[in-house]
């Protein structure tokens, strides 16, 4: 019997899909499953309980914000601490300030130039493994141990 996947990348594009999935794989992290869908993100996330999602923030059939928002009261018994970071090509305040009270724990501005809630100063791709190794080390959700830090 497989072991579930770790980390779920959800994005309806195959590249950016193959990119953040490459970076992760190239920081250490090897249980990585894919989603190209809405249907797909919502059957892989019932299937194997990842503990982090990875998902644009404009999914079709599912912005993350709703999906995030779901999680946190419950969706299909999902544990509410999975972490959920968000990838978004429009990092607006009002989108930082909406993902923060919805229970999103990172938000990532695709193509990687920076990361918003990140404490390190990195701007590449390694910080986007940063911020998930933090997930993985930690054990709990990022927006937990940093809502004092984050500065909009």
């Amino acid at each position: 019997m497989a072991v579930p996947p770790r980390i779920l990348v959800g994005d309806a594009g195959r590249h950016t899909r193959a990119m953040i999935s490459e970076v992760l794989r190239t920081a250490g992290f090897r249980d990585l499953i894919q989603a190209a869908s809405q249907a797909d993100l919502v059957q892989l996330v019932d299937q194997h309980r990842p503990k982090i999602i990875v998902m644009a923030a404009d999914f079709p059939g599912l912005s993350g914000l709703t999906f995030a928002k779901q999680i946190r009261h419950g969706f299909n018994f999902v544990p509410r601490e999975t972490s959920i970071i968000l990838t978004t090509d429009a990092p607006t305040r009002s989108f930082l300030e909406a993902s923060r009270t919805v229970g999103v724990d990172e938000v990532v501005a695709v193509p990687f130039t920076m990361l918003l809630w990140h404490l390190v100063d990195d701007s590449t791709p390694e910080a986007l493994a940063t911020a998930i190794a933090d997930c993985i080390v930690f054990g709990i959700p990022l927006h937990r141990r940093r809502l004092a830090t984050i500065r909009l």
